[in-house]
């Protein structure tokens, strides 16, 4: 009888470790090359003749030091300090060119919609904010908890933010801070 237990056993272990074998593929991946486009064509941009004028023109004079250097002034130079830092080269005083595509320095950055697009008027992007400002009049913020008090701040300054943006002409970043203090405002009532 235990013969027949340990040979049961057995052939119970054996089908149980032949199970959890696993096959795998003989076969080698077929690998198919990709074809890589040509890369485009290079544009370069001549820069401004204004920028080549100023980059052109001479350099003024190097400033003179305080005082000539004499053997004197040499050893007791020497003797502060062991090790002489390198002289540094004066920084140019030329602008450095435009880049390409950069906007002209002092030109207003202002995101505004182009001609055809219907991205809002001034008085829909005030509608929103007044939707978010009494929003957030109905929640009391000393009842939040510190995460809630974070968003309710954080609504609070896009609406400055938006007003801010409307006065000077900005409506598309307006509605955008607009729209996200209405979504804030609305998830804390």
């Amino acid at each position: 009888m235990n013969q027949l237990l340990r040979l049961a056993g057995l052939l119970a272990a054996t089908s149980v470790a032949a199970s959890c074998a696993s096959m795998q593929a003989r076969t080698a991946p077929v690998t198919v090359p990709l074809a890589v486009p040509a890369p485009p064509p290079r544009v370069v941009m001549a820069p401004p003749e204004d920028a080549v004028a100023q980059a052109e023109a001479p350099q003024p004079a190097q400033p003179q030091p305080a005082e000539p250097a004499t053997a004197e002034t040499q050893a007791r130079g020497r003797a502060e300090s062991p090790t002489s830092p390198a002289p540094a080269t004066p920084p140019s005083s030329a602008p450095a060119p435009p880049r390409a595509g950069a906007p002209a320095p002092g030109s207003n950055l202002t995101l505004r919609p182009p001609a055809g697009a219907s991205n809002g008027s001034a008085a829909e992007v005030r509608a929103i904010v007044d939707r978010a400002s009494r929003g957030l009049e109905t929640v009391s913020r000393s009842r939040l908890s510190p995460e809630a008090q974070t968003q309710y701040d954080t609504a609070r300054r896009f609406i400055v933010q938006a007003q801010a943006a409307v006065k000077v002409g900005n409506l598309v970043f307006a509605r955008y801070l607009a729209e996200k203090a209405e979504t804030l405002a609305k998830g804390l009532q």
